[in-house]
């Protein structure tokens, strides 16, 4: 079970062909300040529509409540969170998972890959 936070939709735009960018402000929230790592993920739901994981794609430890996600079109619920209007509310969770060890790669090349 998770626990859910309102955050607030502030930008969606077109990434590139079939990805949209949709920006989430957590401000006064206890999620501001909890995305420590990249590759952590959350949880968002859409009453009605579901739930699902999706990537944090904003770097963490950023000042700001930002946080960025890049979507496919295509799925029910992305397809929904894209077409939310600015101002309206997601529910999102903590961010979850142990991100990469970025530490340990460093002064090396690294190669990450991804499936959606």
């Amino acid at each position: 079970m998770h626990d859910w936070h309102p955050a607030t939709v502030t930008d969606s735009a077109p990434a590139a062909d079939g990805l949209t960018d949709l920006v989430l402000d957590v401000q006064g929230t206890p999620l501001a300040g909890t995305h420590e790592r990249p590759g952590q993920y959350v949880h968002l739901r859409l009453p009605g529509v579901g739930q699902g994981l999706f990537a944090i794609a904003s770097p963490p430890g950023r000042p700001g409540t930002q946080w960025e996600f890049l979507l496919k079109v295509g799925s029910p619920l992305p397809d929904a969170l894209i077409h939310l209007p600015r101002g309206a509310h997601v529910d999102v969770s903590r961010p979850e998972g142990r991100g990469f060890p970025l530490e340990r790669a460093r002064g090396q090349d690294v190669l990450l890959f991804a499936t959606g």
